[in-house]
């Protein structure tokens, strides 16, 4: 098993940025990867 953790600051433009990570980045790795699972968290 394999697991990746990601971690970025706090980008200036947050709101851009969730949008851009969940409508463009996690749709391309859920459907390019060979993942069981892909999961996102925020702490």
């Amino acid at each position: 098993m394999v697991k990746l953790v990601a971690m970025y600051k706090t980008p200036a433009d947050l709101e851009m940025f969730e949008k851009h990570y969940f409508e463009k980045h996690m749709p391309l790795v859920e459907k390019n990867s060979r993942t069981d699972k892909v999961r996102s968290i925020k702490a």
